[in-house]
């Protein structure tokens, strides 16, 4: 059925509460591994993150970041803790990426604890984040690193993160003039919708449906 979840938390908090929630829950695998495969442009770690779905092993994460000559893929694979080794390589051969680092262990744990907290975000910085496309991210990343921010592509490079430490109003233009939207996500800025906004006629009717009379608020609306 509809993906209510998205709907709700999107909405953040327009159309409703979330007060009972019910979550499904995966066993964690016995072992992991992660491995940094370094590319020498955008373009092809880019080319890298899409074509991993489509490989015949399976991944837990899956995270692009880095400026040129040092854009860097990450993948993190999962299995019994024999054969973890056998299925790095097999994704190491499939991506055609024979040069590699790996982690395991507390330095593995450690990595992706940082980028779940956002450990990178630099103090006093915005966290924004922009859904978009892979085609899309060329363009948004070559404007990002010409104001030097951080940022860093995940969901097959659907997302992108990005800690902005310049003026909220800079970026809004940025985004407006690409067709993207942005969501503030950490810092205080006077606005947290950036951007170009679509769908806002349909946002209204649901709205109208849902909160005849406007109880909910939030900045969608």
């Amino acid at each position: 059925g509809f993906d209510l979840p998205k709907f709700m938390v999107g909405s953040l908090g327009g159309y409703g509460f979330l007060v009972e929630l019910s979550f499904k829950v995966l066993p964690k695998p016995p072992a992991t591994a992660t491995v940094r495969i370094e590319y020498p442009t955008l373009k092809a770690g880019l080319e890298a993150l899409v074509r991993l779905p489509k490989k015949p092993v399976k991944i837990y994460a899956r995270y692009l970041f880095g400026t040129h000559p040092n854009v860097h893929l990450w993948a993190r694979g999962g299995g019994a803790a024999a054969t973890i080794h056998s299925r790095i390589e097999r994704l190491l051969r499939l991506l055609g990426a024979p040069d590699s680092d790996t982690l395991q262990g507390d330095t593995e744990n450690g990595f992706w604890r940082e980028e779940r907290e956002f450990a990178w975000v630099p103090a006093g910085s915005l966290l924004v984040k922009i859904p978009l496309t892979p085609k899309r991210v060329p363009i948004l990343d070559q404007e990002l690193a010409q104001h030097g921010a951080t940022r860093r592509y995940s969901a097959g490079a659907n997302l992108a993160w990005v800690a902005w430490e310049k003026a909220v109003e800079e970026l809004d233009m940025m985004l407006t003039r690409q067709e993207l939207g942005g969501l503030v996500i950490l810092g205080e800025a006077d606005k947290v919708l950036l951007g170009k906004r679509s769908g806002e006629s349909f946002a209204r009717r649901v709205k109208q449906a849902l909160d005849p009379q406007g109880k909910f608020v939030s900045p969608a609306f």
